[in-house]
């Protein structure tokens, strides 16, 4: 008897190319917070408590839940006493980043995750609030 016919060739396989990396470069990171700067009459330190002024509706700070009236009170474990220090860290942020703040809302501490998302670079990246009579006390 003749041989058996051979197996059918078995079909290559090739997996498809890697999609290309997304063309991030019309973006920059943002937070998405507007931070006043006030003094802390119990120390008489003069703007050294960040409190949110305004948060950004779809920001990387709304979708961590950052709320109006919030303190900042630290990046990481990092404390953020003075703008000087905030801005320090707002200047070097990344897309993709993830950020645990330290929060004080109501009386209370607590953290907060932000993940560090783009928004187009035509926006603006700064707003200035001015307050000249504001001051904070947490002892009310």
């Amino acid at each position: 008897p003749p041989p058996p016919p051979p197996p059918p060739p078995k079909p290559h396989y090739e997996p498809p190319p890697p999609a290309p990396a997304p063309d991030l470069s019309h973006l920059r990171p943002w937070f998405g917070v507007v931070v006043k700067w006030l003094d802390d009459e119990d120390t008489g330190r003069k703007d050294c408590i960040g409190v949110v002024h305004e948060v950004h509706p779809g920001s990387p700070a709304a979708n961590a839940g950052i709320r109006i009236d919030d303190q900042l009170e630290y990046w990481e474990d990092f404390k953020l006493d003075s703008k000087p220090a905030w801005e320090s860290k707002v200047r070097n942020i990344y897309i993709g980043q993830r950020i645990n703040m330290g929060i004080h809302r109501n009386h209370q501490d607590q953290r907060v995750n932000v993940e560090i998302t783009g928004t187009d670079r035509a926006k603006s990246g700064s707003k200035v609030v001015r307050s000249q009579t504001a001051t904070h006390s947490d002892n009310v």
